[in-house]
């Protein structure tokens, strides 16, 4: 059993090095392509992004691989979990 996981786990990092990779991000769906276009004319810019989606879908991936691209990369990334925010709760009111 050990040693299927270790074959298994060899032949997974093979594929992923073998991958087109960008930033970290595995695909080339038509949707992702669209995304990950846009990532890179968003990350030349200095404009705030609103990243929406479903939980789980990547978008601290997206943000990531935003800041990695923008001129902000040598500068910490801090992700910050909106959901998490009590509804009322404004910069004015702290």
């Amino acid at each position: 059993m050990k040693d299927q996981l270790y074959n298994e786990n060899v032949a997974l990092r093979d594929e992923i090095s073998q991958a087109p990779m960008f930033e970290g991000i595995v695909g080339s769906s038509t949707p992702l392509r669209r995304v990950l276009s846009l990532v890179t004319k968003v990350s030349g810019t200095d404009s705030t992004v609103l990243i929406t989606g479903e939980t789980g879908t990547g978008k601290e991936l997206i943000a990531r691989a935003i800041h990695k691209r923008s001129r902000r990369a040598s500068r910490p990334f801090v992700p910050v979990n909106c959901g998490a925010i009590p509804i009322g709760v404004s910069s004015s009111s702290r």
